[in-house]
């Protein structure tokens, strides 16, 4: 997981996601007769992690972070404490913002294939 999310990667996070779509699908088939169901949520769970983090590592200077939290509907005072931080990416994107900004449901429009649903399938 961490080779397909590397921060240094090049390419768009549209391609970052079809790449991992792809991987975990193959890898799921193959392992999912085990008991996987909590393992596949941890999993996920880090996944959704990692890539607020890519993410942020993009928005390189604090006017792009701005901007672009409050084109996703974050308050003046929310994007400026924010893009002004000079916390890592690792602990800013367990904040509360980056995950109502980077929900589940964003996740899930952006087309990353949920491993639970990968699973039952």
């Amino acid at each position: 997981m961490k080779r397909l999310t590397n921060r240094k990667r090049v390419g768009t996070l549209d391609e970052m996601i079809k790449t991992i779509n792809q991987y975990t699908q193959g890898w799921i088939q193959y392992y999912k007769d085990g008991e996987l169901k909590t393992f596949l949520a941890k999993q996920m769970e880090y996944l959704r992690h990692r890539l607020r983090a890519l993410i942020w590592k993009r928005w390189k200077k604090v006017d792009t972070k701005y901007r672009q939290l409050k084109a996703r509907g974050a308050s003046h005072k929310e994007a400026m404490t924010y893009a002004n931080s000079r916390k890592q990416y690792w602990r800013i994107s367990k904040s509360k913002l980056l995950n109502r900004i980077f929900s589940k449901e964003k996740f899930k429009q952006w087309k990353l294939k949920d491993f639970i649903e990968i699973l039952e399938k």
